[in-house]
């Protein structure tokens, strides 16, 4: 299965709707069996994405906002620098930011 899925991983597809040509890895395509042969063909449909419509990063005028809010606060070091971390430390316990991981966001 490995070998004809690499086969097939080398050649291009053409869409008759659209005639764009696509080219698929074997990992891509190896997923695909994966999800049709657990879920059927149903996972192999597209979803939107669940966060679709908000921010996802923090806005510029939000964060030179909040750097210009912390940095009188603050006190350089030894070499005359305020680390990054320092900084976003500041940030997070100040409230400005949430700390947020891929794998803690609500869906």
């Amino acid at each position: 299965m490995r070998e004809r899925i690499k086969f097939v991983a080398d050649k291009p597809f053409t869409d008759a709707l659209s005639g764009h040509t696509y080219r698929f890895t074997w990992r891509t395509i190896s997923t695909w069996l994966y999800r049709h042969s657990k879920h059927g063909i149903a996972t192999l449909q597209n979803k939107t994405r669940s966060d679709k419509d908000a921010y996802r990063k923090v806005q510029v005028n939000q964060l030179a906002e909040a750097i210009h809010e912390a940095l009188p606060t603050l006190a350089p070091n030894k070499v005359g620098v305020i680390p990054k971390s320092v900084l976003y430390r500041v940030l997070l316990q100040r409230g400005l930011f949430v700390r947020a991981h891929a794998d803690r966001i609500p869906r």
